[in-house]
């Protein structure tokens, strides 16, 4: 529970900094923070076992004390990069400390507590652990997917490309926020 106090105390103190910056820049380069205390998602996976393809129902997926932080560099698109302290891939391949960086499009440049994104993101599994087996290599995974965040609950559905393919739903307590002075039409 330590590790989770520390998370959370880490994310708390980032999005206070981040609410803090500002920047008169003409392109509007805004800092970004995409975070997750808790996401659980639930889909279908297509993978392979001795050669042949199977599909698997009831994938569940979950993630905790997710950090991602980066800008909004236009009033659309955005990066960012960072880790999750701890990722449930399948209900037996855990990995911790896998790090992630994404580009998104942003579809709501002016709200900050209502946003909704399209995102494709790589992650970085490099501490893989799997109860009674042999540690697992390091792999990368590939993942597009859409959000619709309203104040700090995200609703996401993402396609992925690890374990297997896979299609999932899920909810997460977070989501994607901007800091910083947001684009105004000026009055003449």
């Amino acid at each position: 529970m330590r590790t989770g106090r520390c998370a959370a105390r880490l994310v708390a103190a980032a999005v206070l900094a981040l609410s803090c910056f500002s920047t008169p820049a003409p392109a509007n380069v805004r800092a970004a923070a995409d975070v997750g205390l808790l996401e659980v998602s639930d889909g279908a996976l297509l993978y392979y076992s001795s050669g042949k393809p199977q599909m698997g129902w009831g994938w569940v997926r979950a993630r905790a004390a997710r950090v991602e932080l980066g800008a909004e560099v236009t009033d659309n698109i955005g990066i960012t990069a960072g880790f999750t302290t701890l990722e449930m891939l399948t209900l037996a391949e855990l990995s911790v400390l896998p790090v992630s960086a994404r580009v998104y499009w942003d579809f709501n440049p002016n709200e900050l507590w209502v946003r909704s994104t399209a995102y494709v993101t790589a992650t970085y599994y490099h501490d893989n652990y799997i109860p009674d087996e042999g540690t697992p290599s390091p792999f990368f995974g590939l993942a597009v997917g859409v959000t619709y965040t309203m104040y700090a609950v995200t609703a996401r559905a993402e396609f992925s490309s690890h374990p297997g393919l896979g299609l999932s739903l899920g909810l997460e307590v977070g989501g994607s926020y901007i800091f910083g002075r947001h684009h105004q039409d000026a009055y003449y």
